[in-house]
Parts: structure tokens; C-alpha cells; sequence
């Protein structure tokens, strides 16, 4: 793939040289080239050398960039991008550029930061997502503030954004860990009264939370209705069963 690369790249210096000018198809297959192969500074490099030939890169080269900086977890570097592009007229950051970013500043535990970022979103008039929600949601929740988490949870409803699988899904693992497992059966319930299919995640984490509090058979309830419903229980499900029957000593000796 270097190799391809490279002569993908001499390619391009040879059409300069020959009068035909790059579109933002070479520029856009180079840089995304360079990043899949982790290659950011080369990216980075490419990048500079675009903007100095007067080509102006669009939406599709940025968000390229930013996937690459936010994968190596560079965050300082996609900030500082961020303003640049800002300041540029030709080009906006978008919404999949600010999840891009604030996904990786919650990764981070900069949780101040990304909800500097979802602040300025909505300054520059663009609507949060579910996505946007999602993520501020399951960043709070992972560092161990789970009020701050319903408090997103709740703008989010207040704003009409429709939960999707991986909200409710969170909910029930947040309920669960909270003891509060009669919350997490109705919130598996809410959902699938409103169209969402639960996935293997939100059944573990109503499963995890049966089997911490001993409800050994509503643990094996449950993985029946998650067969039936064309779910099938994985490794997680398994395992989090044997500690359940291990830690409150129901093990059947045969």
C-alpha cells in the first residue's frame, strides 16, 4: 500500500508538471490513503502543500484529517484544526466533524472540553444528533458522573432527538449499575414499545444486573426471550451467567 502511495504521489507531481491540475478526488484518495496507513504527518504534509497551491480542500479532505488526529487520540491537533478551518470562508466544520472530535475528547475524559464543543455547536446554529447526545451520554457515564449523564439525557429529550438502541442501552447498563434493576426492566420494555430492538448489549446489561442482585431466574428468562428474539447470547452473556451462579452459590452439581 506505501508503494501505491508513493507512486500515486508521483503521479500527481507528474500531472502538475505536464499542465493538468489535481482535483479534490487525487487530493482526497492520497490523504485518505496516507491516513489509513497511519501516515498522519505525511496527511498533515499534503494537506499544507494543497492549501499553498491555492486549491481549496473541501468537507471530504477535512473530515479525513480529523478521523486520523482523533484515531491517534491528538485531540490538541484537532482543535487547533478546527479553528483553522473556522477561520477559512470556503469550508465549515459540519456535525460529523464535531462528533468526530467530541467523541475522542470524551474518550479522553475531557468531558469539559466536549461540552465546550456541544455548546459551540449549537452557538453556530447546528442541531446535536443522537449521535451527539450518545456520546456526551456514554463519556459522562464511563467517568463515573452519572448525574451529569441523565442531565444530558434529559436536553436530549427536551430538544425531540428519538432514542435510539445504543441510548436505551446505556440507560439499562446505567440502571443496572445503580441497582436499579425494576428501571431497567421497564426502560427494555419502553423501548420495544416504541420500535427499538434491543441488541446484545442492552440484553447483557440487564442480564449483569439480574445476576448482581441474585436474580438468578429472571437471568435465565432472559436468555430465552434473547434467543427468541433472534438474539443470541455471546461469550459476555455466558460468562456474566457463571459468576452470577458463583457468586450466590447456585451452581447444580451433576
Amino acid at each position: 500500500m506505501a508503494a501505491a502511495l508513493i507512486s500515486g504521489f508521483l503521479s500527481w507531481a507528474k500531472s502538475l508538471k505536464l499542465g493538468y491540475p489535481p482535483n479534490d478526488y487525487t487530493f482526497n484518495t492520497l490523504i485518505n490513503g496516507y491516513i489509513l496507513n497511519d501516515m498522519l504527518p505525511q496527511a498533515a504534509q499534503l494537506l499544507n502543500k494543497i492549501i499553498k497551491l491555492d486549491f481549496q480542500p473541501d468537507i471530504v479532505t477535512y473530515g479525513a484529517i480529523f478521523k486520523g488526529l482523533c484515531r491517534i487520540g491528538d485531540n490538541a491537533s484537532a482543535l487547533t484544526l478546527l479553528t483553522k478551518m473556522h477561520s477559512a470562508a470556503h469550508c465549515k466544520p459540519n456535525l460529523v466533524i464535531y462528533n468526530t472530535i467530541i467523541d475522542s475528547l470524551c474518550k479522553d475524559s475531557l468531558l469539559q472540553q466536549a461540552m465546550d464543543l456541544f455548546s459551540a455547536i449549537k452557538t453556530d446554529g447546528i442541531q446535536p444528533d443522537v449521535v451527539t447526545y450518545n456520546t456526551l451520554i456514554r463519556g459522562f457515564y464511563n467517568s463515573g458522573c452519572r448525574e451529569e449523564a441523565k442531565g444530558v439525557l434529559t436536553e436530549m429529550l427536551k430538544s425531540n432527538i428519538t432514542p435510539d438502541v445504543t441510548t436505551f442501552s446505556i440507560l439499562v447498563d446505567m440502571f443496572c449499575k445503580d441497582g436499579n434493576v425494576k428501571e431497567a426492566q421497564a426502560t427494555l420494555q419502553l423501548m420495544t414499545r416504541k420500535g427499538v430492538t434491543p441488541n446484545i448489549f442492552t440484553y447483557n446489561a440487564l442480564l449483569d444486573g439480574y445476576c448482581l442482585r441474585g436474580q438468578m431466574e429472571d437471568a435465565e428468562k432472559l436468555l430465552d426471550i434473547m434467543t427468541q428474539n433472534g438474539c443470541e447470547p455471546n461469550v459476555v452473556s455466558f460468562s456474566t451467567m457463571v459468576n452470577g451462579y458463583v457468586k450466590h452459590k447456585n451452581i447444580v452439581n451433576g
